[in-house]
């Protein structure tokens, strides 16, 4: 079967992703004139503002988790989830596999039946990203929804930083399509009104 909606039903997962991808840049709780450094909590937050931001322009309401966790429930207007989103910022070179394992548990869970996909935001490090995607892939085949793998990319050295964001659609059968790939730094982006130089 495939991943991809039937006429008439709508692009869950694209949606998101071009919404979020959009919104990213909006707000970046970063600048490279007056403030280039970022805190875990900044991009915690930021994330989870462009997390709400999407869910609110597709229709939905973004229910957050409690307590220490990082992530949100997408749901529509009969409480259905359409889909899960969790981001967590660790150890920057180690993603973490369990948030995906976790991930497709909930997918396969009744009580979150209807869900259209699921949704890791998390950071690969540049010249270990397509190892760590292999490992992702392997992570979520077999799941019951497709996942939006959605990579904040970075170099470490000389110094740690964010080089583009990519986009992809996890297939349930754990094949990967790239949807899109953008820079990572509002400041980057040419023609932009947020273009710098650095």
């Amino acid at each position: 079967m495939k991943d991809q909606p039937m006429a008439g039903e709508r692009p869950w997962l694209g949606d998101f992703a071009t919404v979020f991808a959009h919104l990213w840049y909006q707000n970046f709780p970063a600048h490279p004139m007056f403030r280039r450094r970022m805190e875990q909590a900044d991009l915690t937050i930021h994330i989870g503002a462009a997390v709400r931001a999407t869910a609110d322009l597709m229709g939905l309401f973004a229910h957050f988790e409690g307590s220490v966790r990082t992530g949100a429930v997408l749901r529509d207007n009969i409480g259905v989830a359409a889909a899960v989103v969790e981001w967590e910022y660790r150890r920057l070179t180690s993603p973490d596999v369990n948030e995906v394992d976790r991930l497709k548990e909930r997918a396969a869970d009744p009580d979150f039946k209807g869900m259209r996909f699921g949704c890791r935001i998390t950071y690969i490090q540049e010249d270990v990203a397509t190892d760590t995607l292999k490992e992702i892939q392997r992570h979520w085949a077999g799941a019951q929804v497709p996942l939006l793998l959605i990579s904040i990319v970075f170099r470490m050295k000389p110094k740690p930083v964010f080089t583009k964001l990519t986009f992809h659609e996890v297939r349930r059968d754990g094949t990967k399509v790239l949807l899109r790939e953008q820079d990572a730094l509002p400041w980057h982006v040419g023609g932009s009104r947020w273009e710098s130089p650095d």
